[in-house]
């Protein structure tokens, strides 16, 4: 096998790349390593960094091919890491996407991974590598542990539940990725999970987001339908005209910008059954990238219910006497921006998740920053921080 032979020549890729993996890697105990029966799985193994490492691991401990060659298991949709893979004698290559494979359990089995990011796909994998029943997860991911909405919770549960032992910042080691903070994490599920790795390693800021969100929605927000864009599920798209006739006569908000609202006109009403209660009266309409912009773009629209609303869109209901400016007077506050900054972890948008776990503060009257502030209860260490922004 050639890569039991070729480590030291370079083929683990960059280094910075095998330093963050190290210590993932040094964290297997040597009776895992030791046990025949415990298999090592790389969901979306790329250039085989992780596996490399653990080859090295085993070969130090006077582990034979013979020995270990049957342990391992990669998986990559892209033939040119499979094949690479192969090249260097890894023998359980599977070239196929991981949300994809049929696997059966694998008790105690290791799973390693950095996983593809996009539409939080990381999530997916991470569950799925869960439902192997392995006795460590490591995986390299955006981290929204900090992240007050359903997205947060969830993973939270998952990190909980898998004995999350070890949690680091390793986003120096992505400049060119967008996704917030991106950490390593270790779950070992033999062991009960460490909780105070959900702080932001920030006690001023945990403060902060302690005082400024709840962990129940307070606020209606909605995200708009990918179907109103003609993208995401293509068997619900319908088709789209920028002036309004016979056909396409329903009204469709598929932006919001600082011009004014982007209108475009569908051949049928989108219907969101499990919000249709909720679906009426007056909305703030704002884009996803709320609270990154300043002044953010914000509409009025009086009767919801008599548009569709896209996916780049999201809408915070009004109750009765809440107007839009008192809205921005809030949510476009330099105390609530520095949050939703903070919040951002795994995207570049504003989660309306995130945006329903804001304290919900008097929208009937205009506040001013530091009556939101006194009305928070927020230090002056706190406010001093939230001014400078860091």
């Amino acid at each position: 096998m050639r890569f039991v032979t070729d480590l030291n020549k370079g083929i683990l890729g960059k280094p910075d790349s095998v330093d963050m993996w190290q210590s993932l890697v040094d964290y297997i105990p040597t009776e895992d390593l030791n046990n025949p029966d415990v298999k090592f799985v790389f969901p979306a193994c790329g250039h085989c960094t992780e596996a490399d490492l653990v080859v090295k691991k085993l070969v130090s401990l006077g582990k034979s091919v013979e020995e270990i060659k049957d342990r391992f298991i990669l998986i990559d949709k892209y033939k040119v890491f499979t094949n690479d893979a192969k090249r260097k004698g890894y023998t359980n290559v599977i070239t196929s996407d991981f949300l994809e494979v049929t696997m059966n359990k694998l008790d105690g089995c290791i799973v390693l991974m950095n996983p593809p990011y996009l539409k939080r796909t990381w999530l997916k994998f991470v569950e799925k590598a869960v439902e192997l029943n392995p006795s460590i997860i490591a995986t390299i991911n955006p981290d929204p542990t900090n992240n007050k909405s359903d997205f947060g919770d969830r993973w939270r549960t998952i990190c909980t539940e898998n004995g999350l032992i070890d949690r680091t910042n390793v986003t120096q080691h992505f400049p060119n990725v967008s996704s917030g903070r991106i950490s390593s994490f270790i779950m070992d599920k033999r062991k009960p999970a460490n909780i105070d790795l959900f702080k932001s390693e920030d006690p001023i800021f945990d403060s902060i987001l302690e005082k400024v969100t709840t962990d129940n929605p307070t606020s209606f927000v909605i995200r708009g339908s990918q179907a109103v864009a003609g993208y995401g599920d293509k068997t619900k798209a319908h088709s789209i005209s920028d002036t309004p006739n016979d056909i396409h006569m329903y009204t469709s908000i598929m932006n919001c910008t600082k011009d004014g609202l982007v209108i475009k006109y569908s051949d049928k009403k989108v219907e969101n059954k499990k919000h249709s209660e909720n679906m009426k009266g007056s909305f703030v309409i704002m884009n996803r990238f709320f609270g990154k912009n300043n002044p953010d773009p914000v509409f009025l629209i009086e009767d919801i219910e008599n548009y569709n609303l896209s996916y780049d869109c999201l809408g915070f209901k009004l109750h009765k006497g809440e107007t839009i400016e008192n809205f921005m007077s809030v949510y476009a506050s330099t105390t609530y921006r520095y949050v939703m900054d903070k919040m951002r972890n795994g995207g570049f948008d504003m989660n309306q998740g995130n945006f329903m776990r804001f304290v919900r503060l008097d929208l009937t009257k205009n506040w001013t920053e530091q009556e939101i502030q006194k009305e928070l209860n927020l230090t002056d260490e706190e406010i001093d921080r939230i001014n400078q922004g860091d």
